[in-house]
């Protein structure tokens, strides 16, 4: 999961204002700009985060960045 990550941020961070609306194509979310294919990945992460915290709280569970001294977040690529 954290080279997933990892190959985002890369990708994310390859996007200029120059080549934002270039198009791209690919098996999910195309055809498309640049710019519409990072807010798709995006979007997709938020709605399986927001997911997971829907599961976790229905079965009783507080989320950890929901918890009064919630872990501090840690970059490892």
């Amino acid at each position: 999961m954290r080279d997933s990550f990892a190959a985002v941020k890369k990708s994310l961070g390859a996007i200029t204002t120059k080549n934002m609306f270039d198009p791209i194509e690919g098996p999910y979310a195309g055809p498309n700009t640049r710019l519409g294919l990072a807010e798709v990945v995006i979007w997709h992460a938020a709605d399986h985060y927001g997911q997971m915290v829907l599961y976790m709280r229905l079965n009783g569970i507080v989320p950890p960045a929901s918890r009064p001294n919630p872990p501090e977040l840690q970059e490892k690529y």
